[in-house]
């Protein structure tokens, strides 16, 4: 037994200095940053409704509002998603876990009466020119400083669809007497 022990022990050695005499160069490379994810973005609840609000009207805008400038809304829309792709995903699932989570009825009712409210037909000669200005503004805006950039292009964007709003863009109605 002892000289099979010796010849495998001659043979590990042997096979351990085949290996190391064949060296390869192996590059050693940092590790990268920590991508930013939504988990690890931190949104209170507040700034997560103000930010994905205001992705809603903008999605909307993208969706109805033609004619001049339509094409960049809609670019513009899209570059914002890639962009701020982390905040947009931080903020909505935020706001997903309030309601019991994106798949929930609760939710899904939620953002349906919220895109049903910026679709509404008799707002939209107003809103869509708004939503332009907006969506032009969105790309000079910090990331750190998003939340409270929606809130005043919220301000602005809900405006058309207040009774005020709504009574500047409806139509003149005469009476007529016989």
């Amino acid at each position: 037994m002892a000289k099979r022990g010796k010849i495998a022990v001659i043979v590990v050695a042997a096979l351990v200095s085949a290996c190391t005499s064949h060296r390869r160069q192996i590059a050693v490379v940092a590790e990268p940053p920590p991508v930013a994810t939504p988990s690890t973005v931190a949104v209170p609840p507040a700034d997560a409704a103000m930010i994905w609000h205001l992705r809603i009207a903008l999605n909307v805008a993208a969706l109805i509002c033609r004619g001049h400038g339509s094409n960049e809304l809609v670019s513009g829309y899209n570059a914002m998603l890639t962009s701020r792709r982390v905040q947009l995903d931080a903020a909505q699932a935020v706001l997903a876990a309030r309601y019991g989570g994106a798949t929930s009825s609760a939710y899904d009712s939620a953002m349906t009466r919220l895109y049903n409210f910026y679709a509404l037909p008799t707002a939209t000669a107003a809103f869509c020119p708004v939503a332009m200005r907006v969506q032009h503004d969105v790309p000079d805006v910090a990331d750190a400083h998003l939340a409270e950039f929606a809130v005043q292009a919220l301000a602005d964007l809900n405006a058309p669809f207040t009774p005020e709003g709504l009574a500047a863009t409806a139509p003149v109605r005469q009476h007529v007497t016989r």
